[in-house]
């Protein structure tokens, strides 16, 4: 695809190691990354100029944005998903969401395991949100929240989990004799997926580029706690 394509991935600080919050940009058909500070939502705005500036590039050269979009961390992905759209409001340019999972997933097949696999984030309490991909695919026949107990009936062999994975979760794993992979989160892997969408389905509407998460905001449910009539 001409022009350059920037791709922002921030969406797990929490699970992030170093080097994996990141932004990158394609030009003339190379990628290029540049780390965020790990947790560090405030430095994702110097890490695109930091970019941009090592590529002799200005934000007016952006043709499209890529932006991984959850589950995840609810500070993270709204910093993420709100500099993704300034960016596109001053300059014109196409937004296009990346599911999180989607692209652990092609991550995970380009790092050679191709048996069917659930990708396992935003683990919380005993959940965690799950999403299933047969072998080879990088297409998800479902996603939901589940439980340990849904873990027997999920038709997987492998996991794409975190640390964060329930303990419940991890013992059941291990009785279903399921590989577990860590995820690998990279800027580089939401540009390539971003590009595959866009040039399937078309940029995101603008108004539509949210972030997904799985639960309502604890923040929210907080507030109908204390406002019940309001509920």
């Amino acid at each position: 695809m001409p022009g350059l394509t920037l791709a922002i991935e921030t969406s797990n600080p929490s699970a992030h190691g170093p080097g994996h919050a990141s932004v990158a940009a394609r030009v003339d058909g190379v990628i290029h990354t540049e780390p965020v500070a790990a947790g560090r939502e405030d430095d994702l705005m110097p890490a695109i100029d930091r970019l941009f500036r090592r590529l002799a590039r200005t934000p007016r050269d952006t043709a499209r944005i890529a932006v991984s979009i959850g589950p995840g961390g609810f500070t993270a992905l709204r910093v993420s998903i709100t500099v993704a759209k300034s960016i596109a409001f001053a300059v014109g340019a196409p937004c296009i969401a990346v599911p999180t999972a989607h692209a652990l997933a092609a991550a995970a097949r380009r790092d050679g395991i191709a048996d069917s696999l659930a990708v396992l984030l935003a683990s919380k309490g005993d959940s965690s949100f799950a999403a299933v991909f047969p072998a080879g695919s990088i297409e998800p026949v479902s996603q939901r929240l589940i439980t340990a107990a849904d873990l027997d009936e999920l038709p997987v062999t492998s996991l794409v989990a975190d640390q964060f994975l329930p303990e419940t979760m991890q013992a059941k794993a291990a009785h279903r004799a399921l590989a577990l992979h860590p995820p690998r989160y990279s800027a580089a892997h939401v540009l390539e997926l971003g590009e595959s969408l866009a040039a399937r389905h078309g940029p995101t509407p603008i108004d539509a580029l949210a972030p997904l998460y799985p639960r309502e905001p604890e923040a929210v449910t907080k507030w109908r706690q204390l406002h019940p009539e309001s509920s």
